[in-house]
């Protein structure tokens, strides 16, 4: 019988890819490091992470800019700032900045437009 299956890293939960096929093709689609789980249509790697001791899938969390989730990297005109606590935005010139957000497998991966106008 056909199912569907995420591929997970088994130390962070970050699902890798999904794929349907039989038990037989798992071998096939899991590397070392890596665990499947059988899964219902519609989980991506974008919107999901796996818990791994209790083989639960997990929707991502979702954050504003003002309470980013820590620790995270927040990357800047290419700059990867690794953040501890939140951070306050400031620039040397006034504009509008993109400000890209990943804080790991259990968090959406985001981007905000930021205008900063001193």
């Amino acid at each position: 019988m056909i199912q569907q299956y995420v591929v997970y890293d088994t130390n962070t939960g970050e699902i890798s890819h999904c794929f349907s096929g039989i038990p037989e093709f798992l071998p096939l689609n899991v590397m070392e490091g890596q665990s499947a789980l059988p899964c219902p249509d519609g989980v991506t790697d974008a919107e999901y992470w796996v818990e791994h001791a209790t083989g639960t899938i997990h929707s991502k969390g979702d954050y504003p800019l003002e309470q980013l989730p820590l620790p995270c990297t927040v990357t800047i005109e290419g700059v990867n700032y690794h953040c501890t606590e939140q951070p306050v935005f400031e620039f040397d010139a006034p504009g509008t900045y993109i400000i890209k957000v990943n804080a790991g497998p259990q968090f959406l991966k985001k981007e905000f437009e930021f205008d900063y106008q001193p």
